[in-house]
């Protein structure tokens, strides 16, 4: 979130005519032009000679907001409702994450090295150790995840399951770690891995990068197919197979 409000601050001030660089790790999509220029029409010069650090937040927090409204508004035109949102900054808010890390410290479950905070996770069967707190003090979304489970647990649930892209499979280990560590059998933890859908247009696979910006939407799916079409295909495979 810290990168999306970054990414939109450059894109504000490159609206009103400054020279910006956007690094390797920006987001370069059209909607971040879009969320900055929405800001500029309603802001105009207001944030421009304010210092870097005071701005970030507003800009990280509408840029969120508003990637989030449209999620929403996405999910709703294609027939999806969802009972109940999850804020990982509630974690932070209310002070999960740092009740989370104080806990394993009190346990003996982290350390201290090169200036950051280790969890002793290849105690429990992961293959090694994970950075839950960075060398510059930023907490990790690992560190997040451990206080999200144990706000589940707290909540009276006996069974997680989890639905990650398959991409994180790695990712398993490491919770059922924590879990352990916890005093929870990993068998209460469960993750559903979702494949990657493959768009192709013509005949030929669209080609997608969150962070370049070359991606198709939900929303254009759903406008150019249908939404009917476009749900058929989706149920048409088990959501653990590639879809083409």
């Amino acid at each position: 979130m810290n990168n999306l409000g970054l990414s939109t601050w450059l894109r504000y001030q490159e609206l009103h005519g400054k020279s910006v660089a956007l690094e390797e790790g920006h987001y370069r999509g059209g909607y971040i032009q879009d969320i900055a220029r929405e800001i500029a029409d309603r802001h105009g010069t207001d944030f421009l000679d304010q210092p870097e650090q005071d701005v970030l937040p507003f800009f990280r927090d509408y840029a969120c907001r508003t990637v989030l409204e449209g999620i929403k508004q996405d999910l709703k035109n294609f027939r999806v409702e969802y009972d109940r949102w999850f804020s990982e900054q509630s974690l932070y808010g209310d002070g999960s994450v740092d009740q989370a890390i104080e806990w394993l410290r009190e346990k003996n479950f982290i350390y201290e090295k090169e200036g950051a905070v280790w969890l002793k996770s290849s105690a429990f069967h992961d293959d090694k150790d994970r950075v839950i707190v960075k060398q510059s003090g930023e907490k990790t979304y690992f560190c997040s995840d451990i206080a999200y489970h144990q706000n589940k647990i707290r909540r009276g649930y006996e069974k997680l399951i989890d639905l990650w892209g398959s991409d994180h499979h790695g990712y398993v280990p490491r919770m059922q770690a924590v879990l352990e560590a916890l005093g929870y059998s990993k068998d209460v933890f469960k993750v559903l891995l979702v494949q990657f859908v493959s768009l192709k247009r013509g005949g030929e696979k669209v080609s997608m990068s969150t962070r370049s910006g070359e991606f198709v939407t939900l929303e254009e799916v759903v406008n150019e197919v249908g939404v009917d079409a476009a749900r058929y295909f989706f149920l048409m495979r088990s959501a653990d197979s590639h879809l083409d």
